[in-house]
């Protein structure tokens, strides 16, 4: 993905965008679905000793997960989380902005989330809304039951999970993947609706999309989206009473599902079917001219994501404005310009020289640390580097030993005076596995290749220079079946004694 596209992520947290939905873990939200279907398993009793005896997940791979997760935990808990959270990343990673706009902005969607698709207009719309949300759910559900007497919680379906390392199908018990979607859905339906007094009944369903387009009334096209139903930490009465009900909600459907008695798939539905009747039911002679029998000022607080002032969240959705305007109208000049003011390989006075180094990427995260040397040959430097390069993923705080890389380096030097030099270069090497990982055992061994389009170094001594490099680098330290490919953009800093 582009950096101009992290760039407006994560501005956006900066600014104070909400998600669009009771939020999911990251590194910049609470992990609240996470969170409410922990407790409603745990509340669960029939089905959470089942599991005390069921599968575990691979502990490689309970490394990786981009979520709190304990080795010995059961893998349909796992399987229940990475459902949970795919209704709103659908196999993709938060940073993933392009991906996630044409999921979570699709009509077809917003079902998953408890929201009016466009033409769910008025009263009939809210009904509508909540017969697609209700639809959804059971129909996941009844993936989650297959055919036998109680969920399948050994049979396992691959899942495409945004890992802390990479992205790719990970085996999942299926069961547990679709009843986490189905949970999901449902505990959306208290943050994306107006509900009554007891935060009971449902007076109205939120919309999503159009509510930036002239045509939008909202007495018509429903309430917008509002970012403070989205946060289950916050100590205000209605947020809690929001979030207990979720809860309830979410544990009488899994009573509902496995309670210890074997039932027939058809009627463990009709169990949910009787449940889901009660917890999307629409409240009567609730419209917008009464504020939705008073919903809407019970809930009358700031209407801008992550409980930030209106002030600030204007403030902050300026400067994001702002940014993106200039990232997308200057991304390849100011690219350019970047890669000028930053780039490079230092170069002493001797034929021969010692270089040593460090550097760090954010995007695909890492650091390098490497060790080498360099020959002048003309107006070229020939050489070779050994490198460490751990990894760690900003949105997990997961870290990994990485790769050790052993690589010759080529660089050409465009222009040279006494205090600077700029070139290009580009290296070659091997790239091998320090531990096993997830997808591939340790010791693996493949290609290494990156290179530096334009890069300065400045004199600091008689034979000593200091480079900046940034660079395009790839590892793939794996080359079975689908290659493993980790791809960094690097800034460089390396110092370089002449010999």
């Amino acid at each position: 993905m582009g950096s101009s596209v992290r760039a407006w992520f994560f501005l956006s947290f900066a600014a104070g965008f909400g998600a669009d939905a009771f939020t999911i873990q990251t590194v910049a939200s609470h992990g609240c679905h996470e969170q409410i279907s922990r407790v409603a398993l745990a509340q669960a009793t029939a089905l959470s000793a089942r599991l005390e005896h069921s599968p575990r997940l691979p502990a490689n791979l309970v490394s990786e997960l981009p979520f709190d997760f304990k080795e010995n935990e059961p893998a349909f808990l796992g399987a229940v989380l990475v459902g949970v959270r795919h209704n709103d990343l659908h196999g993709f990673e938060p940073l993933d902005f392009p991906e996630l706009v044409n999921t979570q902005e699709a009509a077809p969607f917003q079902r998953e989330h408890c929201l009016r698709q466009p033409g769910e207009t008025g009263t009939a719309g809210d009904t509508a809304a909540l017969k697609d949300c209700h639809d959804f759910i059971l129909e996941e559900l009844a993936l989650a039951l297959g055919e036998g007497a109680r969920m399948d919680l050994v049979v396992t379906t691959p899942v495409e999970v945004a890992l802390a390392f990479e992205r790719r199908p990970v085996a999942l018990t299926a069961s547990g993947f679709h009843l986490g979607r189905a949970l999901h859905a449902l505990q959306d339906s208290f943050s994306h609706t107006y509900r009554d007094g007891e935060v009971v009944k449902v007076t109205s369903v939120l919309t999503y999309l159009g509510t930036s387009e002239r045509s939008y009334v909202e007495a018509i096209d429903g309430s917008p989206h509002r970012g403070d139903f989205d946060h289950c930490q916050d100590q205000t009465p209605r947020t809690t009473m929001r979030t207990e009900r979720a809860v309830a909600a979410s544990a009488a459907l899994l009573v509902a599902l496995e309670d210890g008695v074997d039932r027939s798939p058809g009627e463990h539905l009709a169990r949910a079917r009787s449940v889901l009747s009660n917890l999307l039911s629409l409240a009567s002679g609730c419209t917008h001219s009464n504020g939705y029998c008073e919903s809407v000022s019970q809930d009358a607080v700031t209407r801008v994501g992550c409980g930030m002032d209106p002030g600030a969240g204007l403030a902050g959705t300026a400067v994001v404005l702002v940014a993106v305007g200039w990232v997308l109208r200057r991304r390849r000049a100011g690219g350019l310009l970047v890669v000028l003011l930053f780039a490079g390989t230092a170069r002493a006075e001797g034929p021969w020289s010692l270089v040593g180094g460090v550097g760090v990427a954010i995007d695909r995260g890492g650091a390098q640390v490497d060790v080498g040397f360099e020959r002048v040959v003309g107006r070229a430097l020939l050489g070779g580097r050994l490198e460490w390069s751990p990894w760690f993923d900003v949105l997990t705080y997961r870290s990994a030993p990485g790769t050790l890389n052993a690589y010759g380096t080529a660089a050409w030097v465009w222009h040279g005076d006494a205090s600077l030099q700029v070139r290009s270069g580009a290296s070659l090497g091997l790239s091998g596995s320090t531990v096993s990982y997830s997808a591939f055992p340790g010791g693996s061994v493949g290609p290494y290749l990156a290179a530096s389009f334009l890069s300065a170094a400045f004199r600091l001594g008689p034979a000593t220079w200091l480079e900046f490099s940034p660079e395009l680098a790839a590892s793939v330290p794996d080359l079975r079946a689908v290659p493993f490919v980790y791809r960094q953009y690097r800034l460089r800093l390396s110092l370089e004694w002449g010999l």
